[in-house]
């Protein structure tokens, strides 16, 4: 069974700097079920066509098109089902320094929150913000362009961001 090591399976450039993002689409016209995948880096995958479920030891997550999934650095089982023809996703992969960053850039915004459980996988069903922002992220990816991504999910529920934000930051 092939493991999937991403980013480094993806990105042709190697391991993207510790500030910057990678950004890598990926498409397959055929169902990848229970692939194991090692994430070295956090990942913010948004599903463009069909379905994705997500598994850590002690959560599942899935979500369909429009919506998305961000995932600690870790090891997963990905289930990718296609609609229409094909499975395609849009992956930024950001460090923990990135985050970090912006952890204290927006601390103001988390005076008195309490994290939730800490979650290695957060999913966030589709919506207007997503849809528009994939097809900007597409073009090119900077850590101004996830910041936005992150600052959207922190005034939706900053709560449930920083449980997330939590594991993330411990490797």
């Amino acid at each position: 069974m092939n493991i999937r090591h991403l980013p480094y399976n993806i990105a042709e450039q190697g391991v993207p700097d510790p500030h910057g993002v990678g950004l890598a689409r990926y498409r397959t016209p055929v169902a990848e079920d229970h692939v194991p995948v090692s994430l070295h880096g956090n990942l913010a995958l948004l599903v463009i066509n069909g379905s994705v479920q997500v598994q850590a030891p002690t959560i599942a997550v899935s979500v369909a098109a429009g919506g998305l999934v961000l995932a600690a650095a870790g090891n997963y089982l990905f289930t990718e089902t296609p609609a229409n023809g094909h499975y395609e996703a849009m992956q930024l992969y950001f460090s923990n320094e990135l985050l970090t960053d912006f952890f204290i850039k927006y601390h103001g915004f988390l005076p008195g929150v309490a994290p939730a459980a800490r979650r290695p996988l957060l999913a966030y069903a589709p919506s207007d913000f997503l849809q528009r922002y994939a097809p900007s992220v597409e073009q090119t990816a900077t850590p101004a362009k996830l910041e936005a991504l992150l600052h959207h999910l922190l005034h939706l529920d900053a709560a449930r961001l920083r449980s997330w934000q939590i594991v993330a930051a411990q490797d």
